[in-house]
């Protein structure tokens, strides 16, 4: 396949995935060998599913997001400076925090957030790839269509899996957790925006997909 000029890409997006890369892989590592040398560590998922490995100093903490209703009676909001006397809290979420304890929930967590940093790197391995080649003027390149496909479905499989995360992580508070006035909660958080995201990202595989079979044949043709 003939190669075109070399893309004007700004070469500092591709040291941006590239850096990410290398510090997405030294954190696996650290938390591998901190995991196997028996070292504090613990896994903390914020309200949105982002999660964090804190670990190696001696007061490490789990966090789980956590979706609450407040009790009218118990917590009164008022604004007298606008003449409301109650106002009502709703759709609270936040992080739980606690020290960590070993278990199911425990190492369920800690292969969770190892397996994100697994797919995260493997999902900046197909972009570094893309960006190489487009960079190198070969954008109809075969493999490019399949690497923007693998992405696109990345996108939509990490979300349902992040929202699935963070719904049994809110259930896992409501059964083992209490605090007075107020109420535990477990709801799906599915961003619909993110899916959209990864079907315009499936079409762009199309695209790429189309482009190559044209440049196959104009080849041919030549």
């Amino acid at each position: 396949m003939k190669s075109m000029n070399r893309s004007p890409l700004s070469p500092v997006l591709y040291g941006v995935v590239n850096a990410t890369w290398y510090l997405i892989a030294v954190v696996l590592v650290l938390a591998v060998l901190l995991t196997l040398a028996g070292a504090a560590v613990a896994v903390q998922i914020g309200p949105d599913g982002a999660i964090n490995i804190d670990a190696a100093h001696p007061n490490v903490t789990m966090a789980i997001p956590v979706a609450v209703r407040v009790d009218d009676r118990t917590l009164r909001v008022s604004a007298s400076g606008l003449g409301i006397e109650q106002a009502q809290l709703h759709d609270l979420q936040g992080t739980l925090r606690f020290p960590p304890r070993w278990g199911a929930f425990f190492v369920a967590n800690l292969v969770l957030a190892m397996g994100s940093l697994g797919l995260a790197l493997w999902v900046l391995g197909l972009l570094r790839s893309l960006i190489a080649a487009l960079r190198a003027g070969r954008p109809f390149d075969a493999a490019n269509a399949n690497r923007v496909r693998l992405i696109g479905w990345a996108i939509i499989i990490g979300e349902i899996v992040r929202a699935s995360v963070v719904y049994f992580e809110n259930r896992y508070a409501m059964a083992h957790f209490a605090a007075e006035g107020l109420q535990f909660m477990a709801r799906p958080n599915l961003s619909f925006f993110a899916i959209v995201h990864g079907l315009i990202i499936l079409a762009l595989a199309e695209v790429f997909r189309a482009g190559t079979r044209l440049n196959e044949d104009q080849s041919l043709t030549i």
